[in-house]
């Protein structure tokens, strides 16, 4: 690659270190643990160390000297630890890396542990007895399955065995299914997770209104059943029920693989 203007030499600091340097021509190496991705395009994100976090606004694939949208090329994503070079720049008065003409420039990185999905350490939630175990019951809509279906929906979640879940989608068309509400609850909860890969829109249809939930995706949900799925406490969602409703549709769309797998579904009476 063209080597034009790349820095000869790196001062190595801590993200405390940076956010009190000034602002000049000085090079720094800043290494960090990426906690969120704002902008895939043009490599803006946050980076954490145990000193502090910074954004970084702008970072290409190896030296370039100005953006060529090549972030995306490296494949980083939440929880991998990156090592980059940067300049110290602001935007209205607040530190950054990065920064416009010149970005900063990806050295390494190490691949964080967990699902990939989610980035960083997966906190299984604590579980209670049962709490993967379906209460409820549905009646199954287009390309829905369970364990009813010709080829019978079962997991292994968070190491416990489960025979009762419910899958929405195939892999090109979203799934639906009707589940029935007992009288008196006011809320349903239950664990859904979107196909490895795939951000899923999960709508919840309950007594005239729709909540849709952005449900993330999990390494777990792919291939034929038995599936291996760990959960996190963030793949836990509760829907309000309005007095009187006696079921509410789920239904699956938002990307062309809308798959979803539905765990857990009890009521919950306040």
């Amino acid at each position: 690659g063209d080597t034009a203007g790349k820095p000869s030499s790196l001062k190595k600091v801590t993200v405390a270190e940076f956010l009190a340097a000034a602002e000049d021509d000085t090079w720094y190496e800043l290494t960090g643990e990426i906690i969120s991705i704002a902008k895939e395009t043009y490599g803006n994100f946050t980076i954490k160390d145990s000193t502090g976090e910074i954004y970084i606004y702008g970072m290409t694939n190896g030296w370039v000297g100005s953006n060529n949208q090549s972030f995306a090329q490296i494949g980083l994503k939440v929880g991998d630890t990156v090592t980059l070079g940067t300049k110290r720049t602001s935007y209205n008065g607040t530190a950054q890396g990065g920064g416009n003409p010149i970005p900063a420039y990806y050295i390494s990185h190490v691949a964080g542990e967990g699902s990939g999905d989610q980035g960083g350490e997966v906190t299984p939630p604590t579980v209670e007895e049962g709490a993967y175990v379906s209460e409820l019951t549905w009646s199954l809509g287009a390309n829905a399955y369970d364990k009813t279906s010709s080829t019978a929906q079962t997991a292994t979640v968070n190491g416990v065995e489960v025979s009762n879940l419910l899958k929405l989608g195939k892999s090109s068309a979203g799934g639906d299914a009707t589940i029935t509400i007992p009288s008196g609850t006011t809320k349903v909860g239950f664990y859904a997770i979107g196909w490895t890969g795939n951000k899923v829109n999960l709508v919840c249809s309950v007594g005239g209104q729709d909540t849709t939930l952005a449900i993330a995706a999990n390494a777990g949900a792919t291939g034929n059943p038995k599936y291996t799925i760990t959960l996190a406490e963030s793949d836990y969602y509760t829907v309000d029920i309005p007095s009187g409703a006696t079921t509410m549709k789920v239904s699956t769309s938002g990307s062309s693989n809308c798959r979803a797998i539905i765990i857990g579904l009890k009521a919950i009476a306040q």
